[in-house]
């Protein structure tokens, strides 16, 4: 009998303990806002039913916010919804101008970088340095890359037709 009442005791003191630790809780987390939800590029390419491709590119043309966390890129559960809301509305989606880099110029053009600092200091493709000096990072407006495409692709028309007479 002393046994059990020993036990009942134990249990209801472990009760007393755990409410102690429950209300504690509750206090120190009160008017504390739940951590955003983010999602890979993978996943809001699945939630939003396009290519991770177009996800990367809506990031860059600062449509789409982002946060970077260390090297990984991560979107927030909010900027999501909005743009999906934005989206199926039929709004604009807004619109940053973009300064893209020689590196992704590259990947653009499918060229080596060295090609595109060739083609950025030759002048055929307008960009900028940010400082002066042989290593300095280059700079390349949409715009001037734009131009560059279709100055591409006139010159490859022109040589089809070209050949089409001859």
């Amino acid at each position: 009998m002393k046994k059990k009442k020993l036990e009942n005791e134990i249990d209801e003191s472990k009760k007393e303990i755990l409410r102690e630790i429950e209300d504690e809780f509750k206090a120190k987390t009160e008017g504390l806002e739940k951590p955003p939800t983010l999602y890979t590029i993978e996943e809001a390419s699945e939630i939003l039913g396009i290519s991770e491709n177009e996800i990367i590119r809506l990031i860059h043309l600062k449509r789409l916010p982002s946060i970077r966390v260390g090297k990984f890129i991560r979107l927030r559960k909010e900027d999501i919804d909005d743009f999906f809301e934005r989206i199926g509305s039929g709004e604009e989606v807004p619109f940053a101008p973009i300064l893209y880099t020689a590196e992704q110029v590259a990947k653009i053009l499918q060229l080596s970088v060295d090609n595109v600092w060739k083609l950025l200091k030759s002048g055929k493709l307008k960009g900028f340095q940010i400082r002066n000096g042989i290593r300095s990072p280059w700079r390349v407006t949409k715009d001037s890359l734009d131009e560059y495409i279709q100055r591409r692709m006139d010159k490859k028309e022109q040589e089809i037709q070209t050949r089409k007479s001859n």
